[in-house]
């Protein structure tokens, strides 16, 4: 077995690394969709929906943080930078399930948490104390370190890559129009009730030709949420050369 790394100076910067991939994945999983969703609602207008979808997006989080080092003792982000959960006073020793759980308690106050890490000694914030836990680290050679970094690089640079495309779609002259004939369907309407929000790209395409006010091709399936359901509609639009955008099809 490899050599454990016990001194917490070694190890800050690598659970800094693996934090930040661990927060990168809850991120997209909670709070990412939520903002997506609600980017075109009137907050002032819509308070409740927006305070009761924000408690449950943070409800959802904290839960995620709660159990992510349930697997060996390691979340995706300790996966990645070579750390492990281990009893306190035996460090070949994975702590029981609920130790795993109870020492992400505190995670609401990761501010704190992140100060008393800093500081102390052994590396051991506020939940390791109270489960009885430390983070160790395994020697890796440089190899293996590297690749770990790869990853979570790759999995940042992915991540806003994705946001960039959909906000640059988003702000599209076809998603726009694509936006204001589905509110203007009295048949939507009539199923979904009044709308609340529509706005929200699940998925879709857009592409042009080559040349300057050139041709177009549009696809995007857009979420409808309305007063007594919500409905994703399919839109198809094109655009001839040096003309408008325009709707080809729509389906509900």
């Amino acid at each position: 077995m490899e050599k454990a790394i016990l001194k917490a100076e070694a190890l800050t910067g690598r659970r800094i690394g693996a934090f930040i991939v661990d927060l990168y994945i809850v991120s997209i999983i909670t709070i990412i969709p939520s903002m997506l969703l609600f980017n075109n609602v009137n907050v002032m207008e819509n308070i409740w929906d927006f305070a009761c979808s924000t408690a449950i997006t943070s409800l959802i989080a904290y839960i995620l943080f709660l159990f992510k080092d349930i697997f060996a003792g390691r979340s995706i982000g300790k996966l990645l930078f070579g750390l492990y959960v281990r009893e306190y006073h035996n460090k070949d020793n994975k702590p029981k399930y609920y130790r795993l759980i109870q020492r992400n308690l505190l995670t609401i106050i990761w501010p704190v948490e992140f100060i008393v890490l800093l500081k102390d000694k052994e590396g051991r914030r506020l939940g390791d104390k109270i489960a009885k836990t430390q983070v160790v680290g395994l020697q890796r050679n440089k190899k293996k370190v590297s690749a770990g970094k790869v990853i979570a690089i790759v999995f940042f640079v992915l991540t806003v890559l994705i946001i960039s495309i959909i906000l640059i779609i988003k702000n599209d002259e076809s998603f726009k129009i694509a936006v204001d004939y589905i509110k203007r369907q009295e048949a939507i309407t009539a199923e979904v009730g009044e709308i609340r929000d529509c706005g929200t790209l699940l998925s879709g395409s857009l592409s042009y030709s080559s040349v300057p006010n050139g041709s177009g091709h549009a696809v995007y399936y857009i979420l409808v949420i309305g007063e007594k359901k919500n409905l994703i509609v399919s839109i198809e639009l094109y655009k001839d050369e040096g003309s408008y955008w325009g709707v080809k099809e729509i389906d509900f």
